[in-house]
């Protein structure tokens, strides 16, 4: 497993496939309910998508598996993957708050949450809490992860 390969993979396919992307900053943390010493590398990332949450689940299945994930193995949500791609939750186009109800309560993910609302600026009553600077990472040539972001499309599309 090589995270700070494969993570930069999984977001330039995002990107090529729905465009412009809004990033938290990337940090290493604690495997949480995972056999394994290894840290891990978390973002959060938002963008538009007009499919079905069935469809994009799907598609992120297929690129955890591009990547070396084995799906098959009855022990793998034990185990360090070499990516996994959650869809957390959908928001309406043009919503300007972030209802608590949807901030996942996971250590490994809430901070990353509402790191990224900040920088989009959607209202929450909960806050971030103080965070190191994020680990930079290649995407496409643009230095992403060291703190939240908006990444255009390639080509400005």
């Amino acid at each position: 497993m090589e995270p700070r390969i494969q993570l930069p993979v999984a977001l330039s396919a995002v990107r090529a496939r729905f465009g412009r992307l809004h990033l938290s900053r990337v940090l290493e943390t604690e495997p949480y309910e995972v056999d394994d010493p290894r840290l891990f590398l978390n973002v959060a990332i938002a963008f538009e998508a007009s499919v079905e949450a069935s469809e994009l689940k799907s598609w992120f299945n297929q690129l955890e598996q591009s990547q070396g994930r084995d799906r098959d193995d009855p022990l793998s949500s034990r185990k360090a993957r070499p990516l996994d791609l959650d869809i957390l939750f959908a928001l309406e186009p043009g919503r300007s708050d972030l209802p608590v109800a949807l901030v996942p309560g996971e250590p490994y993910a809430r901070p990353f949450v509402l790191d990224l609302a900040a920088h989009l600026g959607l209202a929450c009553d909960l806050s971030a809490p103080p965070l190191p600077a994020g680990i930079a990472l290649r995407l496409d040539g643009v230095t992403v992860g060291e703190r939240p972001m908006t990444v255009e499309p390639e080509g400005g599309r």
